[in-house]
């Protein structure tokens, strides 16, 4: 991972797992006019995550907007942008529970309540099908019994809904968490107004049958809220929380069952009055947050401090880690409930002083109560024999989030494939260019032993995401990031919704490996291994080599082939931290500036240095860049300066001739004349679309020149006429051929080489 903040790599594997080919997954991964591989990229540590969005807005500080996106796509990036559109408001309204089907590659959505949001063209009971291959968004059920039309918000007026007769039907009305089974046949649905689990075929989606949730026979059933679906071994788990807290103590509560509602079994029964996280902010005092039971009596109106909310535990979402860990999430359903947090309530002209003395407007702004903002937890569940024990005293995760508060959970959870790590969706995630706004939502990723956080992303920054259609048919545009919260003039009202964020889904083929521990619960008895089983035999704790026949015979029995030897399957887990804040670059671009690059070629190489430029992190990372034909040019020296790296790139003219070696060389002196330093790595990236125009072998001697002198080398080959097999032999052990038939494709290559450098995969096992 390349980044500008917290990055850790955490690896499980088998370790007779063949790694793949990095190349093909990167540039999959990032190329524009193709579906990414979301397969091989889980493979290669890569993945693909959705997430559930409600920021409503198309651009930062905005007024509502139906086109603004309510499905994100997104990878662990950099600079925390480069983050797709999967589906609008438009076409889904507001969404909850997502799931990933692998086998037709495509994304599952079902409709959510959230007061201020509107519903889909399918109303409460929507569950949309999103198809990955092509971006199309279809109908794929419409669950009955969800609640009525009525409940839907609007954003017709350009203006959130604050409807308060809606807020009360936060968690009662519409759908919550879904989930796909093992083999992709059935897809599960939470239907929150009838409190029943919904059973669809996959293929068709045909209803094929209903069951309740498990506390329906409980004295308090009628306060019991169901919520979270989950799909591991066999089995349907779902979450439920005593809403009221009547009849018994408030209590969260986990049940398993078959597929069709049978063999219904508590696994986790959690009371609720745990001491949770303190918040401590400068303008307050500090709060303990304790669950309470739900309220439709808040008071929303920004400013008034005298009325603090009570947080109110919905229990939206479980998954499962290979070693059989449950983790669970809960989201405190009052920043559903209300509509906004931030409102300006006047606006006063400030004199700006300085070259140019002028008068801007000046927002007042009022905030909710921050001894409310609590928000979620993400908790621990320990395995034992008849279910899990969840661990709260203390959590075990650390979701301590940028700006000071200890709870920061929004109810979102992934599990990341094969891996001993979960993804949470979070608020107050501190921003890749160390922002820390009191409006950014984002990820983190857990490590589930530790409870650390390993990684993060912030996503909740409107206007940066490009349409997944467009992504699709058309190369990416970059967008730039917005600078801190307040930094521009508003002299309007403006809404800036919490809590905006939801479920989260990756989008990877399984979770587990492909032979599953069963749980000590399933354990069977051990048998005979044979094909048929004897009668009379008892069961042992030792398993027999061969079957025991009923009567003695004076035959000889039949002897057990020996199997044959296969590899062995062992979880290795690996910490191993690249820091992007101590490992810091010096990058030569070389480019080829020979007269074949003519056209889309010198275009597309002009893009792609500048966006590599874009996502190194300047000036503590510095590039320079070299260009060759005949000659070779410096057209600039090793510098972060931005600005004139970039003009340096734009200045790129093009002459006769390939003599790769003359910009080796001027690589070699630049990087030679800055010298080693132990926090700073070395690299090269060499671009051509051509063959070197003579001596061949040069370019080859001044690559393992730099080899020696620990440069790391990476080479790109424009076009279709390149020869991949002598640009392979410049690249080093630690660098990396890349190939582009599509000058289209160039741009991805070089954004996924400021991911490599200056923590390149190869330093990290099983590669090293």
């Amino acid at each position: 991972m390349r980044s500008a903040r917290l990055s850790k790599h955490v690896t499980f594997v088998a370790l007779a797992l063949l790694v793949p080919s990095a190349l093909g997954m990167l540039r999959t991964a990032l190329a524009p006019n193709a579906v990414p591989e979301f397969e091989a990229l889980c493979a290669s540590g890569q993945p693909y995550f959705m997430a559930a969005s409600y920021r409503g807005q198309s651009a930062s500080n905005r007024p509502p907007d139906k086109n603004a996106p309510s499905i994100l796509l997104f990878q662990d990036t950099p600079r925390d942008n480069g983050h797709l559109e999967l589906a609008s408001f438009a076409q889904t309204g507001a969404v909850w529970g997502l799931a990933y089907d692998r086998r037709s590659k495509s994304a599952f959505a079902a409709t959510y309540h959230k007061r201020g949001m509107p519903y889909g063209a399918e109303g409460p009971g929507g569950v949309y099908r999103i198809d990955l291959t092509t971006g199309d968004i279809s109908t794929f059920a419409v669950v009955p019994n969800a609640g009525t039309r009525q409940g839907g918000g609007s954003m017709s007026r350009g203006d959130f809904d604050h409807n308060s007769a809606m807020r009360r039907l936060v968690g009662k009305t519409a759908l919550g968490d879904i989930d796909l089974s093992d083999d992709g046949a059935e897809l599960f649905v939470m239907n929150l107004d009838d409190r029943s689990i919904y059973r669809y075929d996959v293929a068709t989606g045909a209803l094929l049958g209903t069951f309740p949730h498990g506390a329906a026979g409980e004295p308090w059933s009628r306060d019991a809220r169901p919520f979270a679906l989950a799909y591991w071994q066999g089995h349907v788990y779902h979450g439920v929380v005593n809403s009221e807290g009547s009849g018994t103590a408030l209590v969260a509560k986990v049940y398993r069952s078959l597929s069709d509602g049978s063999d219904m079994t508590e696994v986790v029964d959690m009371p609720l009055r745990y001491l949770r996280d303190s918040v401590r902010l400068p303008t307050v005092a500090g709060s303990t947050l304790i669950w309470g039971p739900w309220s439709d009596d808040v008071q929303d109106r920004p400013g008034r401090r005298d009325r603090l909310h009570v947080p109110q535990p919905m229990l939206t979402d479980i998954v499962f880690s290979p070693d059989g860990t449950l983790s669970l999430a809960l989201r405190d359903r009052y920043w559903d409930l209300v509509a906004q947090w931030i409102d300006v309530v006047e606006v006063t002209p400030t004199v700006i002083h300085g070259l140019d003395d002028h008068i801007r407007p000046t927002p007042v702004v009022t905030f909710m109560p921050e001894t409310g903002l609590g928000f979620g937890d993400v908790l621990r569940g320990v395995q034992h024999t008849s279910g899990y024990t969840v661990t709260t005293d203390p959590e075990h995760y650390d979701d301590r989030n940028g700006i000071g508060h200890d709870e920061s959970a929004l109810g979102g959870l992934a599990c990341v494939a094969e891996t001993m790590t979960i993804a949470a969706t979070a608020f107050g995630i501190e921003s890749a260019n160390s922002e820390r706004n009191p409006g950014e939502e984002g990820v983190y990723w857990l490590d589930v032993q530790a409870g650390n956080r390993v990684a993060q992303e912030s996503l909740s920054r409107p206007g940066v995401v490009v349409p997944y259609q467009r992504h699709i048919t058309r190369p990416l545009t970059r967008v730039s990031a917005h600078g801190p919260f307040f930094e521009r003039d508003y002299p309007f009202h403006f809404f800036r919704d919490v809590a905006s964020l939801g479920d989260i889904e990756t989008l990877c083929g399984t979770c587990f490996p492909e032979e599953v521990v069963p749980t000590p619960s399933d354990v069977p008895t051990s048998e005979s291994p044979t094909t048929e089983p004897t009668q009379t035999a008892a069961p042992t704790d030792t398993p027999t080599a061969t079957a025991v026949p009923p009567t003695p015979t004076a035959e000889p029995s039949v002897p057990v082939p020996t199997p044959e030897p296969g590899p062995i399957f062992l979880p290795l887990l690996l910490h191993e931290q690249c820091d992007p804040a101590t490992s810091k670059a010096d990058v030569v671009l070389v480019l080829d500036a020979s007269t074949s690059m003519e056209g889309a070629k010198h275009a597309a190489a002009i893009d792609a240095a500048r966006a590599f430029v874009q996502q190194m992190r300047l000036p503590d990372d510095r590039v320079g860049v070299v260009a060759f034909n005949t000659a070779g040019f410096i057209l600039s020296p090793l510098s972060g300066d931005s600005a004139a790296v970039d003009a340096a790139i734009g200045s790129l003219t093009l002459a006769p001739g390939t003599r790769i070696d003359v910009g080796l060389s001027l690589a070699a002196g630049m990087l030679s004349d800055v010298g080693v330093s132990p926090d700073r790595s070395q690299a090269v990236v060499v671009l051509t679309d051509g063959l070197q125009f003579e001596r061949p072998e040069l370019p080859l001697q001044l690559a393992r020149t730099l080899e020696d002198r620990n440069v790391v080398v990476f080479a790109v080959g424009l076009g279709t006429d390149v020869d991949a097999a002598y640009l392979g032999q410049l690249t080093s052990d630690r660098g990396r051929l890349f190939l582009s038939p599509d000058p289209a494709d160039l741009s991805a290559i070089y954004v996924a080489l400021a991911r490599l450098i200056p923590c390149p995969a190869s330093d990290f096992w099983p590669v090293r």
